[in-house]
């Protein structure tokens, strides 16, 4: 399998699981807003969807996600300072009634282009009470650098091998939510 179709299988699974994650979001009892960033080749970071309230699960996001496709060399510093922008905005315009812990939750397969100095300062300026990271791909040294980041960003390290763990670490981070009050930010990997 070449490298492209290697990208496009793991991306299906991620596609998979994180409409898995938002589906079961939408049928707890918490108010969750959540905002999806995919991120690629320098400046291929997008928002997906910003402030969603997941009360009821919305097409729109299936076809946005559909639309992501692998695309090489990975940069982590802008999609984690376009988190900071995302975050911001969904607090200043978001009801008061909702008492909000900023929660990320970094999914890549951590084969980043930038230097970690650079990744760590970004998660330092990021106003997310958690930044949780999730690795899902083969290389090593990519490996501790995600654990490093959910280290510096008071979150949880998940490690997910292949499609099954990956459904597994998103619900365990689901769960994490209950600890936390109401989410309003989420970044995701393409």
């Amino acid at each position: 399998m070449d490298s492209v179709e290697s990208g496009c299988s793991r991306l299906n699974v991620v596609r998979s699981q994180c409409l898995n994650f938002l589906k079961a979001l939408e049928r707890t009892d918490r108010t969750h807003i959540i905002s999806m960033i995919a991120f690629t080749v320098d400046p291929g970071t997008r928002i997906l969807f910003e402030g969603v309230e997941m009360t009821e699960y919305d097409e729109n996001i299936l076809d946005e996600m559909k639309r992501l496709t692998p695309s090489g060399c990975t940069y982590f510093v802008p999609p984690i300072k376009l988190a900071r922008e995302v975050i911001e905005s969904v607090k200043t315009r978001n009801r008061t009634d909702l008492q909000l812990e900023s929660v990320v939750f970094f999914l890549s397969d951590g084969e980043a282009h930038d230097d970690d100095e650079s990744i760590i300062a970004a998660i330092k300026s990021l106003k997310a009470t958690v930044f949780s990271t999730c690795f899902f791909g083969p290389d090593q040294p990519s490996k501790r650098r995600m654990a490093r980041m959910s280290e510096v960003g008071n979150g949880t390290f998940y490690e997910a091998p292949n499609g099954q763990e990956l459904a597994k670490s998103l619900d365990m981070f689901r769960t994490k939510l209950y600890e936390t009050k109401t989410v309003k930010g989420y970044v995701a990997s393409s």
